[in-house]
């Protein structure tokens, strides 16, 4: 299982071929923020099926060319990065002690623990408020929720078979 492979506790990895895959997600991402940035030059020609477009066409415009563009430039920093990691030999074999120590393994769980919770309860207080300022909001956040617990439940299946 992929997921397995990412978050696996003590168990060796090849950090060459992660480095590789790394670099293939930095291409995947670069392509996601290169089509927002044509979303956003071509938004006229995209049909206007469920949004208010004329009305707040200005930030859409906006929000994905700031998108498109971050995206871009995060996915370039990611095959920048992984291809300094694979041609320098000292720097690699640092980063892979690092990224395997088991300590930085366990900080790096716990940290994902802990903004999953932060996050669960800051869209419960959210939906909370929400339904005081727009029942559209509520049912956003409603949504998110049930997104989220939904997946939380499928990955402690998942986890419970395969340990």
């Amino acid at each position: 299982m992929i997921l397995d492979k990412m978050f696996s506790g003590g168990t060796p990895y090849n950090f060459e071929s992660r480095c590789k895959k790394r670099i293939v997600v930095g291409v995947v991402v670069i392509i996601l923020g290169m089509i927002a940035l044509v979303a956003s030059i071509n938004y006229d020609a995209i049909p206007k099926v469920f949004l208010d477009a004329p009305k707040h066409i200005e930030f859409i415009k906006g929000f994905y060319t700031g998108s498109g563009s971050g995206l871009m430039v995060a996915g370039m920093v990611i095959i920048i990065k992984n291809i300094r990691f694979l041609k320098n030999e000292e720097l690699k074999k640092k980063r892979a002690v690092e990224e395997g120590d088991e300590r930085n393994r366990l900080i790096g769980t716990k940290c994902w623990a802990y903004a999953g919770y932060s996050l669960f309860l800051c869209l419960y207080i959210g939906i909370m408020v929400s339904g005081f300022i727009s029942v559209l909001v509520l049912k956003v956040l409603l949504g998110v929720l049930g997104v989220y617990g939904g997946l939380l439940l499928i990955f402690r299946l998942l986890l419970q078979k395969s340990m």
